[in-house]
């Protein structure tokens, strides 16, 4: 009896063949914030997480007021989409994100010259965003959405 044997050799059943590549050891591409620690000893308070807690609640009040002024303002969108939209923002949106409050402010201090121009450069930033950073679509999008339906008269 005669075997016939193939001209390509099948590396499936040899070990390790199609592993993947083990990590480099130096980890110096870790961000700088993994290689520092901190220690705390005894009975002493962090003053630093006391202040940024209480400006913390200051931004989330004003990003909350300002959302709540632009939600306000006219759009161009069906009742039902824009109750979608809203639902969204008023549930997803970070309310820590310094950038968030310069959007809204941006368009909150917008004046009739100008305010198409700013309503656009909102915008393309809202859009930049979500291209340069995963899971933030749940609250860009309909942010942009919203940004893009302003009744702005001029």
């Amino acid at each position: 009896m005669t075997v016939v044997t193939s001209a390509q050799t099948s590396y499936q059943n040899q070990p390790g063949y199609n592993d993947c590549l083990l990590p480099p050891t130096n980890a110096s591409f870790l961000a700088p914030a993994a290689k520092s620690s901190a220690t705390i000893t005894g009975d002493s308070k962090n003053a630093a997480s006391d202040g940024s807690t209480e400006s913390e609640v200051d931004l989330k009040d004003l990003i909350d007021a300002q959302l709540v002024k632009l939600l306000t303002m006219p759009t161009s969108l069906p009742d039902r989409e824009f109750t979608h939209y809203k639902a969204k923002l008023t549930t997803n949106l970070p309310r820590d994100l310094h950038l968030v409050q310069a959007w809204l402010s941006a368009l909150d201090e917008s004046t009739n010259e100008g305010a198409k121009e700013k309503q656009q450069e909102v915008r393309q930033q809202v859009i930049d965003y979500m291209l340069h950073h995963n899971g933030v679509s749940i609250w860009a999008l309909p942010l942009r959405k919203v940004v893009e339906s302003l009744v702005i008269s001029e």
